[in-house]
Formats: structure tokens, C-alpha cells, sequence
């Protein structure tokens, strides 16, 4: 984003190359056309979080019914939140 080289996918890949003592993975530039606004505000969330590298997920591993909860239904509402400020 910006100047700055930020991950839009294979996040659970990425730790699972990290937990196996990998301290370099293959990257590509993705080509995606993304919501670029949105993922900002996700990138927000984890700044503030302290989620800023591979290795910070160490210790964050939930269930999938709370990964659901807690980060899928919030990007939904911000998906909903956005769409609604554009009209």
C-alpha cells in the first residue's frame, strides 16, 4: 500500500511457513483489481492491534466460529458501511 509491501492473501499459508522455521516465502505483486479503501481500514484494525508482521499471529490462533465472528462479520459491516457512505 503505498510505498509499503502489505500481504492481500495466503496470511495462513505465510504462518504456517513461519511456525516451520521458514524466514522467507515466495511473494507475488498481486494483479486483483481489490477494494482498495476497505483493505486500508482492515490494515487500520491491525496496526492498531499490533498485527504487523507474519510472526504477530503468534498467540491469535482462534476457531474458525470466532475467526467468523470477530473478523469476517466485522468486514462485513464495514463492506456495508462503505457501500452506504457511496450513496
Amino acid at each position: 500500500m503505498g510505498t509499503i509491501a502489505v500481504m492481500t492473501d495466503g496470511h495462513t499459508r505465510a504462518y504456517a511457513a513461519h511456525l516451520s522455521g521458514l524466514k522467507q516465502i515466495r511473494a507475488y505483486w498481486d494483479e486483483d483489481e481489490l477494494d482498495w479503501e476497505a483493505y486500508q481500514i482492515c490494515l487500520a484494525w491491525c496496526d492498531i492491534k499490533g498485527v504487523t508482521k507474519v510472526s504477530d499471529f503468534e498467540n491469535r490462533v482462534i476457531p474458525e466460529v470466532e475467526y467468523e465472528e470477530l473478523w469476517i462479520k466485522r468486514c462485513q459491516k464495514m463492506h456495508e458501511d462503505l457501500a452506504i457512505n457511496l450513496h
